[in-house]
């Protein structure tokens, strides 16, 4: 099997690797491939949890989680290359105005009609482009006991399911609050130290960070800036 994914429609010199060939210990909890998101179940495009993403991308955060690693602390991820279908997805969902099953949990103080003029979702991702990624922190050693996030108001700082949860960001991911701007004030200094240090270990491997989400983190120097992929994740 060969280890990248070629994009048919594109050159022969466009694609993108599978994170975990540069970075196996970096933690994928890829969100979108299951129904543990806002839209509440599995998105378009996502036929399996695999984190891809441009070479130049991972490479990138493999040197990103070198440096988290010296602090105790790994990388975990919740998306990396979207297809563009998923976007389209997400835009399908908004325009349903009965299905607010999630809005308790991620959007509880907006009308979802207003979630793209917030900011918080776009007709166009820089994820498709394979150079964007939503991440966190986690400890290496992680707690053995775990509070369950699900179905908990997002602006809470409770702990995620699973073996590796979030340090405390001050909300969870896709939380689309003003709690979740990057350096929103509501959140508690514990909640500040932890997105200002995952802010410089990313930034410090030529990542920038969008304010209005502390996860989302967009590589630079990316190297299709101009193009919207739509490979489905299959493998």
């Amino acid at each position: 099997m060969a280890p990248w994914l070629l994009l048919a429609s594109i050159t022969s010199q466009t694609y993108l690797v599978p994170l975990d060939r540069y970075a196996p210990d970096i933690v994928q909890e890829m969100r979108y491939a299951g129904g543990d998101n806002f839209i509440g179940r599995e998105v378009d495009g996502y036929e399996v949890g695999r984190c891809w993403l441009s070479e130049p991308a991972a490479l990138a955060l493999e040197r990103a989680q070198r440096l988290a690693n010296r602090y105790g602390m790994s990388l975990k991820v919740y998306d990396c290359y979207r297809p563009k279908q998923a976007v389209q997805h997400f835009v399908r969902w908004s325009e349903d105005r009965g299905d607010n099953d999630t809005q308790p949990r991620f959007y509880p103080q907006f009308d979802k009609k207003d979630l793209f003029q917030l900011g918080y979702i776009a007709e166009r991702s820089s994820h498709t482009r394979g150079s964007a990624v939503d991440v966190t922190l986690v400890e290496v050693m992680p707690p053995t006991q775990i509070v369950s996030a699900f179905n908990a108001d997002c602006r809470l700082p409770l702990a995620e399911v699973g073996p590796y949860p979030s340090l405390n960001m001050g909300s969870s991911y896709d939380c689309f609050d003003p709690r979740s701007h990057s350096e929103a004030a509501q959140v508690s200094a514990e909640a500040r130290r932890n997105r200002l240090l995952l802010r410089l270990l990313m930034e410090q491997v030529g990542f920038e960070h969008y304010p209005e989400e502390w996860w989302h983190f967009t590589l630079k120097d990316e190297p299709y800036p101009n193009s919207e992929f739509d490979y489905v994740i299959d493998r």
